[in-house]
């Protein structure tokens, strides 16, 4: 496994300082994506890749197994009450698998977005005896470097069996309250089970340069994850606008205990 550049971050204002230095809102879009994981040791793998490599299984009958998962919900899953997006008869394959991706069906695409305190407030709500990491990479710079016409053309993409280390970003082409919040965007391989912290790491290795990264790994020191949680509470960067629903409103109830109890041993 290859190893990204990292920088260790033991206070808030080093972060803040970092990702000022990037001028992320220098443009009305931004050039980074963002990916926040509550434990520095993992890597950016899909939800089907960590299944797929859970059961043994591999490209090949990964390959099979996600086509008939995307049959399955390309006939199903307008019988559900819940499920009425007129976009989905549109027979996009890139809409179907963001839609599979937001209700939860595993699926090759990676979350990530394009605000940093979004991506830190995910490094650090959880899992409080470890460090946490956001990973960041430079979209722009990573499209550029992928423009493989077997995939960019089409869904080509998503059905084939040609061994590739091409990887794409693409922002949700449908909107929901919870994707707006979230500010987000994928990353999606062509082979079903590559690493998506190896594919970037393999596309943007030779553009990085001592005057600049194309992507990085911020490790969040563990003990300055509640202290966060707060700050990013002041921006309204938390749980209860990020997941508008009742499923937000009680993890931010969750955090808002967590950060009594943390104010109360600073005393």
């Amino acid at each position: 496994m290859t190893t990204w550049p990292h920088i260790k971050i033991d206070n808030w204002t080093d972060f803040v300082k970092f990702i000022d230095s990037l001028n992320v809102e220098s443009s009305y879009l931004s050039h980074w994506a963002f990916r926040g994981q509550s434990v520095s040791s993992w890597t950016l793998k899909s939800s089907i890749s960590r299944l797929l490599e859970r059961h043994s299984i591999g490209r090949q009958l990964g390959d099979r197994f996600e086509l008939t998962i995307f049959r399955e919900f390309l006939s199903k899953a307008h019988l559900y009450e819940d499920f009425k997006l007129r976009q989905f008869e549109t027979g996009n394959t890139f809409l179907t698998f963001t839609i599979m991706q937001h209700y939860g069906c595993p699926t090759r695409l990676l979350d990530w977005t394009s605000s940093p305190y979004v991506a830190l407030y995910f490094a650090v709500n959880n899992d409080f005896s470890n460090d946490g990491a956001v990973y960041l990479f430079n979209e722009t710079a990573l499209n550029n470097e992928n423009k493989d016409e077997r995939f960019t053309n089409g869904d080509a993409i998503f059905f084939n069996d040609e061994e590739s280390d091409h990887i794409q970003v693409f922002m949700a082409n449908f909107a929901t309250r919870r994707l707006n919040s979230q500010q987000g965007v994928f990353s999606i391989g062509a082979n079903i089970d590559k690493d998506h912290e190896e594919l970037i790491y393999k596309s943007l290795i030779n553009k990085n340069t001592k005057e600049r990264s194309y992507f990085v790994k911020l490790i969040i020191d563990k003990q300055i994850k509640i202290e966060c949680l707060a700050k990013l509470k002041t921006m309204n960067v938390r749980a209860d606008q990020l997941y508008p629903d009742l499923y937000g409103f009680s993890s931010s109830l969750k955090d808002l205990l967590e950060i009594r109890g943390w104010e109360k041993g600073q005393q």
